[in-house]
């Protein structure tokens, strides 16, 4: 089944090796099971005379309600540290459609 109420995606670029601690806070803190992390790499071309330094991130996806996304939203952006971390930059937006998704009741926490 599909809902396609007031859903948001939140979309995090954070240093690569961060993602899945966040992911695990995430899930602790906000009982939030709708997300997750991909590592990506790229170029970045910031340098003068057209060097390219070669970048690589974690990009951090979390669906959330819309009546939540404002504060996981401003949550995400202090453990994140957008503003104190160079590279990192988030962004929210309204998905027309995503499939709910929760544990079952009853099943013991894993432990990594």
């Amino acid at each position: 089944m599909r809902d396609a109420s007031d859903t948001r995606l939140i979309s995090c670029v954070v240093p690569h090796g961060h993602g899945h601690e966040i992911l695990d806070r995430l899930f602790h803190e906000h009982h939030n099971a709708r997300a997750t992390v991909q590592a990506a790499r790229g170029f970045s071309g910031s340098r003068p005379a057209g060097v390219f330094d070669r970048v690589e991130k974690e990009i951090l996806l979390v669906v959330v309600p819309g009546a939540e996304s404002e504060a996981v939203f401003a949550w995400l952006y202090e453990v994140i540290d957008v503003a104190g971390t160079p590279g990192c930059f988030m962004y929210q937006s309204r998905l027309s459609e995503a499939t709910p998704f929760a544990l079952p009741e009853g099943l013991p926490q894993e432990v990594p």
